[in-house]
């Protein structure tokens, strides 16, 4: 409630008592009470420092109330501006342009104030998120249309401030070239296998943006809300075997680029020749009608069947010659049929949480 008063102190201090008064409107919990007694607050004088009509106690103690809130203003202010300078940058300068610039920092900054009042994150916390989100590389429309509110509500969930994770999600963002509508149901898709599985979401929200390169590449032509989906069950899995999610995020990584490839060494092909992953001289990995990579589940089947078909021993030798000492483990995890690794135990666990975690 102070930052509130703090908040409507900036946004009428030009006598907008009506807008002061509106924004306690739109708080929760303020009941009919709080209100009846704000509104006879006609008289309001911001100059002089005088809230006539309030007793002398009742001044005293909004006066006491006041020095915090005003405090809190100035800290508001200096986000917001922070915000605009690194949002419009040059054309700061260029008088013709200030107009439509006022009028679009309104909007940023009733957005702001929007997400603050359905999270646990004050106006100046989202607004500095906002600015890491920009800094960061994100495009000022996607920070307005989703990118913002998905940032601030997985932070609210994972029990961080906003600011901490913009940095990832600007990464897993442009990693994954989502669309702006992509954005929240995409860390939904985190928060979801997260649960399903071992994994911290926060933790894999924080490193996914390294395997998202090459995800991109070998499953090149397909749906990005997919190769998203099926790298974050890919690191979700391979966190069994790698202990963490930032290992578990580089092996998926490695796993993926040597599953990609069509050239290989003489000891790899040797291998693969015994193991039946070549078929005319080329690798059981790719779909030749497109050129790319198959997708994580046909992956998957590759090596829960050769694991069945060879002992254990023989097994993890040939995935350490073909896939590396960082990529067998995504290879490991992925053989594991029907345990805790295997993808459709991990997807159906993740579609039981079949609400959205955001609104």
């Amino acid at each position: 409630m102070d930052f509130a008063i703090g908040l409507s102190l900036a946004n009428g201090i030009s006598g907008e008592i009506n807008r002061i008064v509106g924004d306690f409107r739109r708080l929760d919990g303020v009941t009919d009470e709080i209100m009846n007694k704000l509104s006879t607050f006609k008289n309001i004088s911001i100059a002089g420092g005088l809230l006539a009509g309030a007793g002398i106690k009742g001044l005293q103690a909004t006066a006491d109330a006041l020095g915090e809130c005003i405090s809190e203003a100035e800290k508001l202010q200096s986000a917001q501006v922070t915000l605009e300078i690194k949002t419009f940058g040059n054309d700061l300068l260029d008088q013709t342009k200030l107009p439509q610039i006022k009028a679009e920092m309104e909007e940023i900054n009733d957005m702001a104030m929007d997400i603050s009042l359905n999270t646990v994150f004050n106006s100046q916390e989202i607004t500095e998120s906002m600015t890491s989100l920009v800094k960061g590389g994100m495009s000022k429309e996607m920070v307005q249309n989703g990118g913002a509110e998905a940032n601030a509500y997985f932070a609210q969930i994972n029990g961080v401030n906003a600011i901490s994770t913009a940095d990832a999600t600007v990464k897993f963002a442009a990693g994954f070239q989502l669309e702006e509508d992509q954005v929240k149901d995409s860390l939904n898709l985190i928060t979801k296998y997260a649960d399903a599985s071992t994994s911290d979401a926060l933790a894999i929200q924080q490193n996914i943006g390294n395997t998202a390169g090459s995800a991109m590449s070998v499953w090149r032509g397909r749906d990005n809300m997919q190769i998203a989906e099926e790298t974050i069950q890919l690191v979700a899995a391979t966190k069994y075997t790698a202990g963490d999610e930032a290992s578990a995020a580089t092996y998926v990584r490695n796993f993926l680029d040597q599953a990609g490839k069509t050239t290989f060494t003489d000891p790899q092909t040797k291998m693969m020749e015994q193991a039946g992953w070549l078929q005319d001289g080329k690798s059981i990995f790719i779909d030749y009608n497109t050129g790319m990579l198959k997708n994580a589940s046909e992956l998957e089947k590759i090596l829960e069947d050769t694991a069945e078909k060879m002992d254990a021993v023989e097994f993890n030798n040939l995935v350490d010659i073909f896939f590396g000492d960082r990529g067998k483990k995504t290879a490991q995890a992925l053989a594991q049929k029907g345990g805790a690794t295997d993808l459709a135990v991990l997807k159906a666990g993740a579609d039981r949480e079949f609400f959205s975690y955001y609104v």
